[in-house]
């Protein structure tokens, strides 16, 4: 972490703030902004030992009772704002789920998830308010954890237009938020509510193509996801395009490609283009068939 002119480490203030329950500190005036180029190159350096700690910090959380477990859920939310750079990615979604999963099985769940809300609360504001803008998101998407389902990918959506504002869509975070997007999206679609899903792909895809991209930035699935739900929407050119652009990019031969020309196929005659679908059916039946065995059920679904 970045020291201010007065050697105070941001840190230790936001720590000691968050324990104490005090009002939001303007760290702006004691610790230097990261200007967002240099965020969305940094990576976190993991340091085996804080690591460890926040195992331990962890499994106190699941050992604990009553109170004591609140207590003790609050002390490893400060000690991963304290540390948030130098704890393993995986450690960090480890302990940070561990608190929700563990508050929301006690008996006084509202009252504790209202302590844990305003934790995160005051942190989010502390990071935003002194430019650290990585942690900003990542306990942004670490809050997603504590509102209700049907909110959550609104909750992505606010966070991945705050990654565009401060030129993080590249950045392993912004990727984070956009699988809940994609998670989410899929479940909407899924439900039959294709305009509340396309809407939120559509704003995140609009967002990707004015930073320049939204074919480098999504992963394959996402890319495959909105080409999908395009389809069942017919916006067809929009939708071809994509698909295109998935089966030019897919390894020849690989499952991958057999797999995008099966969706392309399944969701054309969803929306009634049979003619459409019938190419790269037939494509993906025959390649079933070459990859997997005749009697797998992949390539009976396929055929």
């Amino acid at each position: 972490m970045m020291k201010s002119g007065k050697g105070i480490p941001s840190a230790l203030r936001l720590g000691a703030a968050l324990l104490a329950g005090a009002a939001v500190l303007p760290l702006s005036t004691v610790i230097a902004a990261t200007p967002a180029s240099a965020q969305a190159a940094a990576s976190i350096t993991a340091d085996p030992e804080l690591t460890r700690q926040a195992g331990v910090l962890s499994d106190r959380v699941e050992e604990a009772e009553g109170e004591a477990k609140i207590a003790v859920a609050r002390e490893l939310l400060a000690f991963l704002a304290r540390h948030h750079d130098q704890i393993a990615g995986r450690k960090f979604t480890e302990a940070s789920r561990t608190i929700m999963i563990e508050l929301v099985d006690m008996p006084a769940e509202a009252a504790a998830m209202t302590t844990m809300m305003a934790d995160l609360d005051r942190i989010i504001a502390a990071f935003r308010a002194c430019g650290e803008g990585v942690a900003e998101l990542r306990f942004g998407d670490v809050r997603g954890y504590f509102v209700p389902n049907d909110a959550r990918l609104g909750h992505a959506r606010a966070l991945h237009r705050r990654a565009a504002e401060l030129r993080l869509l590249e950045h392993d975070i912004a990727r984070t938020i956009r699988v809940t997007i994609e998670f989410h999206s899929r479940r909407l679609r899924d439900e039959g509510r294709l305009e509340e899903s396309l809407r939120a792909q559509d704003d995140t895809f609009a967002e990707l193509a004015a930073a320049g991209l939204e074919r480098s930035a999504p992963g394959r699935s996402q890319l495959q996801l909105y080409a999908e739900t395009l389809t069942l929407a017919r916006r067809d050119a929009e939708a071809d395009s994509l698909f295109d652009h998935l089966i030019e990019t897919a390894p020849a031969g690989s499952r991958q490609l057999q797999l995008t020309m099966n969706q392309a196929a399944f969701y054309r005659n969803i929306a009634g283009r049979f003619a459409e679908a019938e190419v790269p059916g037939l494509f993906a039946a025959v390649a079933a068939e070459a990859l997997m065995g005749r009697e797998a059920i992949a390539t009976q679904k396929a055929r």
